[in-house]
């Protein structure tokens, strides 16, 4: 059945072709043009100048939730920024490379040129192999399983602030009661275990304990994070901070999962007035369409299998962008998808340390080939694995392990990204999804 939707989404997609005025050829080399946009780019704010306060002391952490995965209906539109400096539609069709096909249709920015062909073109096709995949991320977080934590210092908690230090990691559980120290938890089914006792799931409503990915910090040192941007900085209440680049943002639980490997990424956090919660996060980057293959097999889309290649053509018809910032022009070919997610949700939250995260699971592990090992770590070490999970390793990347980099990202206001929620619903409600979850990854839950 998903093979069936698959390809009827390829045959849509190979169908739709818009043409410019004058009836132009689905790609035309004298697009590839660099000067200046045609209109105001939806960009992160501007760094501010004029902060004089000083930091106020105090360490802020939050715990963000209800990742929208469902972009259709014209919500991609909104969801992210501008990446290569153009408005490119049917007005102005300048892009900054050829698309790999050319069958593929004209590109189309959203809204002030936001570059997001995962939820315009991607995701519309995942959705239709996987419909209930938001619902299933949006319980696994929850839960508090894979739940994005910021950690804000240096701040002087007013509007704006022009250098502040920002930490991302992502969270192994939570929960509203401090269980000190543990050797083993693990999820089944609505039980939180740890050390086999029963422990609640997060309440959010500002209190609980967050664990934190050990994979996530060099050597599991909770003070050496691996996301570390000490030049982030505070805008009309709006953080905004840099991405180590392919640090692995990872979606999913024990059975499917996958990860996002972004270049040029910036995450931009909407602090509330009261500083207590979060009104939304985004996240927009680059992923390598090499990337996304060599994430696939999380998904159970495996090398040589007709799913695969039919995501690899739905690739080739989506890729809009260079995986590497001002790498385009002309002879220049598209290698990426640009990426735009929001969390619409997060409150306070309180760090209790790291603890081994889940491995990422490998539906290819008994291919012929050994299949791959979701791009944990770039599919180089073989995969140790049981229960067709693979080793919770996360690649350094060969970047600099303080992740220290700079945020300076320009000008514009960062617009509304207010869209429709759906509604994961409180924790006893999520937990009835009954999914088997074991923080050691080797037991497959």
């Amino acid at each position: 059945m998903r093979l069936i939707w698959l390809k009827s989404f390829l045959l849509v997609a190979l169908t739709s072709v818009p043409l410019a005025a004058g009836g132009c050829k689905a790609f035309d080399e004298t697009l590839l043009e660099t000067q200046g946009p045609s209109c105001d780019l939806k960009l992160p704010p501007e760094r501010p100048t004029d902060t004089a306060a000083a930091d106020d002391g105090e360490t802020y952490f939050w715990a963000l939730r209800e990742l929208r995965i469902d972009q259709r209906e014209g919500r991609w539109r909104d969801i992210g920024y501008d990446l290569d400096g153009l408005c490119t539609g049917l007005d102005d069709p300048r892009v900054e490379c050829r698309p790999p096909s050319s069958s593929a249709p004209l590109e189309e920015d959203g809204v002030r040129g936001t570059d997001n062909a995962l939820g315009r073109s991607f995701v519309p096709a995942l959705l239709l192999a996987y419909e209930d995949l938001e619902i299933e991320l949006r319980a696994f977080q929850t839960r508090g399983v894979g739940v994005t934590l910021i950690q804000l210092e240096d701040w002087n908690g007013e509007d704006d602030d022009s250098q502040v230090t920002a930490v991302l990691s992502q969270s192994v559980f939570g929960t509203s009661m401090d269980p000190g120290e543990f050797d083993e938890w693990s999820i089944s089914g609505s039980m939180l275990r740890i050390d086999g006792e029963v422990w609640p799931f997060p309440n959010w409503d500002g209190n609980d304990i967050w664990w934190a990915r050990d994979d996530n910090f060099l050597g599991a040192d909770p003070t050496r994070p691996r996301v570390r941007d000490d030049n982030a900085y505070v805008s009309d209440r709006t953080i905004v901070m840099a991405l180590q680049d392919r640090f692995p943002i990872i979606f999913g639980g024990d059975e499917r999962a996958t990860q996002f490997l972004l270049t040029d990424a910036t995450a931009t956090i909407k602090i509330a007035p009261d500083n207590q919660t979060v009104e939304s996060m985004t996240i927009a980057g680059r992923f390598s369409v090499n990337d996304v293959l060599s994430t696939l097999g999380s998904a159970g889309f495996c090398p040589g299998t007709e799913d695969y290649q039919l995501t690899e053509r739905l690739l080739e018809l989506a890729a809009d962008i260079r995986s590497v910032r001002g790498s385009g022009g002309e002879g220049a070919m598209c290698d990426a998808v640009s990426v735009g997610i929001i969390y619409e949700n997060g409150v306070r939250a309180r760090f209790g340390g790291v603890a081994e995260g889940l491995g990422i699971p490998n539906h290819c592990a008994e291919m012929p080939d050994g299949g791959t090992d979701g791009g944990t770590d770039g599919g180089t070490d073989g995969g140790s694995m049981d229960g067709g999970m693979t080793d919770s390793g996360v690649a350094d990347s060969g970047a600099a392990d303080s992740g220290v980099v700079d945020s300076g990202v320009a000008d514009s206001g960062v617009a509304d990204a207010g869209v429709s929620d759906s509604g994961a619903g409180d924790s006893s409600a999520a937990a009835d999804a009954g999914t088997t979850m074991d923080s050691s990854a080797a037991d497959g839950g």
